[in-house]
This record gives structure tokens, sequence and C-alpha cells, in this order.
């Protein structure tokens, strides 16, 4: 099956286009909320210095298969990587293979100023392995593919009811709510509107400023600078979600903010993205009571399934009772740079080894 391969320098804002893509959007094989077209358009008014490749495949007219990547000294990237928990090509499954081959190919034979992909939160059941395992397809490539990362959800269609019990009935965290609930009015609400998300990003930032700044980190979220996190979710709050749905879970006490998410809708699934509190609340545990009663809620409203993102923190895991799995996988222009990258890593592993034997002064 051969493809034509078509690739813009930019994304396209055309209501074609954008029909064509949140089409294929619903009818993959696996929806991510970062192969949106939304959330690509938004990271990619942010990426900064690097270059914009968005690579589309047709069958004849039809558009089969997405790949928005970057490029930028020799690297090529997924355009939204540094932002997305999960990663991959988005086509139909009957074409995702073959886009791919086709995708290489084309990297190969029209552009020579890159030594490698590196496709970073590839989930472990993607069919791009398969691909380069095909000898005949891909033979050329040197390729690695390494485990980065797990990821918690909260799968309820597939729950027992014991495990429901012990999900939905956490007595430690009921007397937090109590003892919180004595002195004052404690309420949890899921933010939807754009105007009031707007006004709570702001405060939203703040916190995750203060929180990373007590930590000595950088936080992604600081307003005052340029291309961050929280660019692009202003953007996604700019103009209209029609494959995705932004929203923050909030707590609230005396009607004033302590804790919030930052989350995605999408059907009867809820992703949540990153988490901040207000740090003068953190003596009463402001995150996992507002999770506890998210969690409840989602219940309440049947909902099939809370992903918690990336990070195997003990909060996220007192909830979950599925996990997946993210990779790294490198491609490399030539096998042998793969075999010389290989080397340098057993050259470190081997560094950094205790010496063994006599030692003598």
């Amino acid at each position: 099956m051969s493809l034509r391969i078509k690739i813009w320098l930019h994304v396209p804002s055309t209501p074609s286009f954008i029909d064509q893509w949140n089409y294929l959007f619903q009818a993959a094989e696996r929806k991510e909320i970062f192969n949106s077209y939304e959330w690509v358009k938004a990271c990619a008014e942010c990426i900064g210095p690097r270059r914009i490749a968005l690579i589309a495949g047709f069958d004849k007219d039809r558009l089969v298969g997405l790949a928005p990547i970057s490029m930028y000294r020799g690297v090529i990237e997924w355009l939204t990587g540094h932002w997305s928990d999960y990663c991959d090509f988005l086509s139909y499954s009957s074409y995702h293979s073959n886009f791919f081959s086709a995708c290489c190919n084309y990297l190969r034979n029209r552009y020579t100023d890159w030594q490698r992909i590196k496709l970073s939160n590839v989930p472990e059941n993607t069919s791009i392995l398969k691909t380069l395992k095909d000898s005949r397809t891909c033979f050329e490539y040197g390729y690695t593919w390494t485990y980065k990362n797990t990821e918690p959800i909260l799968d309820f269609d597939n729950a027992s009811q014991e495990e429901l019990k012990t999900i939905l009935q956490k007595k430690g965290v009921e007397r937090k709510i109590k003892t919180l609930s004595r002195n004052g009015i404690l309420e949890y609400r899921m933010a939807e509107d754009a105007a009031d998300i707007k006004e709570l990003l702001k405060m939203f930032s703040a916190w995750h400023v203060q929180r990373f700044a007590s930590l000595g980190l950088h936080s992604c979220f600081n307003p005052k600078e340029r291309n961050t996190l929280y660019d692009v979710m202003t953007n996604l709050c700019s103009g209209p979600l029609t494959s995705i749905k932004l929203c923050i879970p909030v707590l609230w006490f005396n009607h004033k903010p302590i804790a919030m998410y930052i989350a995605f809708r999408l059907g009867k699934d809820l992703r949540l993205y990153s988490t901040a509190f207000d740090e003068g609340w953190s003596k009463n545990s402001p995150g996992e009571i507002l999770t506890y009663l998210m969690v409840r809620s989602c219940n309440e409203q049947r909902l099939s399934k809370i992903d918690f993102g990336i990070g195997s923190q003990s909060y996220k895991l007192r909830f979950a009772n599925s996990f997946r799995k993210g990779y790294e996988l490198i491609i490399y222009r030539h096998r042998w740079q793969m075999n010389l990258a290989a080397a340098f890593e057993r050259l470190r592993l081997f560094a950094k080894q205790p010496i063994q034997g006599n030692h003598y002064g």
C-alpha cells in the first residue's frame, strides 16, 4: 500500500483540514488527548526555536495518518513531546505500520540534517515496535527501546466491587475531611467554563511556581516566562474545543480554592495533567482530599476511567487499580550509530561499577 506524504511547516487552521483531523482522531484505535488538533495547535504556538513539521499521510485524497514532529540540532522529536504524557502516530489502525514506515522513508530521503529520531512517552502497545522489528520494511535502521515511566489508572469499568470499596472508602481521608469541615465550608466542584478556568489558571500557576521554588526546581507554569505550559493552557482556553474538554477539579474552603488539578475530559474518561495547592494548607492534605472527593464524584457520574498521569506518587497509587508503561524509542539514521551509542552506554555503566579486588597502599 503506497501512501502519499505531505508535510507542513506549521499546523494548518483551515476548517476542512481540522474536520479531517477530528474525524481521524475520533476513529483512531487509541484516542489520546495529546493527539487532538487542539492540543497540538496550542503547543505549536509555544514551541520556541524548534522547526515544526506536520507529516500527513494520504491514501488518494483521504487523510489516514498524522505525525506532528519538531526538528532541532539534528534530532527529530514529537512536537508536543515535552508536554505530553503519551505520544504516538495518529492513524487508522489498518494504516499504522504503513504510515510509520512511509514517514521514516520520507524523512530519510528528503532531510539530510537529522541523525536520530527520539520519541518519548510512547505507549508499550504501539505498533511502531512491530514495524521496526520487521526487517523487510526498516532493516536499515538501528533503534533502542527503553522503559521510562509508569502511569497509574483507575479503571471503573473493570474494577471489582471489593476494589471499588477499598478505593472509595478511605477512613483516614474521611477523618481529615471531618476535621477541616469543623472549621468552615469544604466543597468539591469541577470548573468547566472558559472564563472560570482562566482565572483558576492564574492561581494554579502561582501555587506551582511557589511549590517548585521551595524545592529548588523550575516550574513550567511560570506566566512571566515565554513558551510555557501556562501559555499552552491559555491557548486552549482561547479557542473552541471540539475533540477534548479542558476542566479543573477544585477543592474549595470557605469559598476559596485551596487545591486543584488541570484535567481533560474525553468521552467518559478523565485525564489528570497536573496538580497544585495552596501551601498554607499543606498540613491539611488538600491534594489528597481533592483526589478522594474527585474519585467519588467520577464514580457517581459513571465515568469509565481516571488517568492519573505520569508518575508513581503515593497519592496516585492509593486510588489506582491498573497501570500502563511509557517508553522512549530512539531510531538512528544508520545502524552503526546505534552500535556506537550502545558501546558508549556500556562504557558509562562500567565506569559506575565499584572497583573489585585488593587495594594496596
